[in-house]
Parts: C-alpha cells; sequence; structure tokens
C-alpha cells in the first residue's frame, strides 16, 4: 500500500472508530508496523489532520477541534490503563459512603469494581453505569434528558438533581486535561460542574492520552480537582500546574507503551 493511501486508510479507519484509533489497532488492521503507522501519524498530525496522544491518534475536525469518540469505540482504546486506573480508584472507596459517578469508559470500568464495597450509595449522570451497579448498590439516575451518543442524562433538570444531595466522593471522567479539566459535551460539562459543587473530594480518573489534548468544554479549573489517578507521569509543564493546584497525584503501575 502506497504511503498516500495508507494515509487515507488511517483516517477512515480512525473515523470508523468514532474519530479515535490506537496505533496497535491501525498497524494490525493495515497490516504495517507500529513505527510505521507513528511516522503516518505525524506526517497527518503536520497536515492538521490528526492529533496524536500517547499509543493513540484523533480525527480533527476542520475548526481544530477533535471529534468525540464514541462510547462503544473508547471502551477498547488504551484498556489496560484504564483498569489499572480503576483499580487504583475502587481502593479508595469507602463503606457507607455516597459518591457519584460520571459518565465515561473509564469511570464503568470503576463502577464495575464496586462490587464488594458495602452500604454504597451512587449517583450518576451515565445510564450504563447506573445498569452495571443497580443489582448491587443504592443507585440513583439524575433526572434530565438522555444525549445519546454517551447515554448521560444531561440538561437543568440533571444538574438540578446532581446538587440534590451531599457527596463524600465523585470520580469523574475527562476529555483532557492541561490548562484545566475539559470534555467533548457542553452538557456532560455542566453536569460534571454540578457534581463537583456538592463533592467532598473530587478524584480524577484520566488515562495518559489525554494529558494536553483539545477539547471544546470547560469542566473545571485544576484546583478544583483533589486527586489525579493517572497510568503516567504527567509532562513536566503539567505536572508542575497540578503541583500549584495542589492535585495530590497517584500514578499506577501499568505500563503503557510509548508514542
Amino acid at each position: 500500500m502506497r504511503r498516500e493511501q495508507r494515509h487515507q486508510t488511517i483516517l477512515d479507519l480512525t473515523r470508523n472508530f468514532g474519530g479515535y484509533a490506537s496505533i496497535s489497532d491501525l498497524a494490525e488492521l493495515t497490516g504495517v508496523s507500529s513505527l510505521t503507522i507513528r511516522r503516518d501519524a505525524e506526517e497527518l498530525e503536520s497536515a492538521g489532520l490528526v492529533r496524536r496522544g500517547r499509543g493513540s491518534i484523533r480525527v480533527v475536525e476542520r475548526h481544530g477541534l477533535t471529534l468525540e469518540p464514541s462510547f462503544l469505540a473508547r471502551t477498547s482504546v488504551n484498556a489496560a490503563a484504564k483498569e489499572a486506573i480503576a483499580r487504583a480508584a475502587a481502593a479508595r472507596v469507602r463503606a457507607s459512603s455516597t459518591i457519584a459517578i460520571d459518565t465515561g469508559s473509564t469511570t464503568l470500568a470503576f463502577s464495575q469494581l464496586l462490587t464488594l464495597v458495602e452500604d454504597l450509595t451512587i449517583v450518576t449522570s451515565s445510564l450504563v453505569v447506573a445498569t452495571q451497579t443497580a443489582q448491587t448498590h443504592d443507585v440513583h439516575v439524575l433526572a434530565g434528558h438522555v444525549r445519546p451518543a454517551e447515554l448521560s442524562v444531561v440538561g437543568p433538570q440533571a444538574c438540578s438533581s446532581a446538587r440534590d444531595r451531599h457527596l463524600d466522593q465523585v470520580f469523574l471522567g475527562a476529555a483532557a486535561l492541561g490548562q484545566e479539566v475539559s470534555d467533548y459535551s457542553v452538557d456532560d460539562a455542566y453536569t460534571k460542574r454540578a457534581f463537583i459543587q456538592r463533592a467532598d473530594e473530587v478524584v480524577l480518573l484520566c488515562d495518559a492520552s489525554k494529558f494536553d489534548q483539545p477539547a471544546a468544554a470547560l469542566v473545571c479549573d485544576l484546583a478544583a480537582i483533589s486527586t489525579l489517578i493517572t497510568d503516567c507521569p504527567p509532562p513536566t509543564e503539567l505536572a508542575e500546574r497540578l503541583a500549584r493546584a495542589d492535585v495530590e497525584l497517584v500514578v499506577t503501575t501499568h505500563n503503557k507503551e510509548k508514542p
């Protein structure tokens, strides 16, 4: 396959995955090495067509905003990293507490590890998380309307109901972590903010592919985060910003493939 054809194939495959694909998956599907895909990704990024993360790429729209990857596509990307983050987060949940769980693939992995936590009350904006946890815990789903792309509950009613009760902890996902915490959807960002306002502790679950990536909707400043759980140490500048914001940094032992 010629380079130009491969570039187009990479773009087409990534769009089919919802705008987000791993280097290893692209290498397997195109029949070339990961090194070749990385070189192609560099050229595509230079042309403004993709943005590279750690072991992954995202298609960029014309105006510079990344496409929102589909929920199902995200569950299979960086799965080992998300599982390690989820385990570290689950270890922090206390019995007889009330927690909020945000929508997202990493928070879904986290929710699946809470079976043995006793007397747990869960408030969630995610219909998928609610389905996973309703058999073992006291689960409350926000009021509002459903955003189909994420199966999340959003809107003014959702924000209002998110503020209805005190939360011991909220576990958030994010599309990007840089100068601030960002998400793809403004609607989901508003719901996250409402959870943050009611929580004693805000725990961000974010794998390293999200570091310094663009996203459309501001969620909060770094100072609003109590703890970041991630799979790799952040780049120096981001680590310094987190330290200045007094964010506790928890890095799992999962060894990620470097870009």
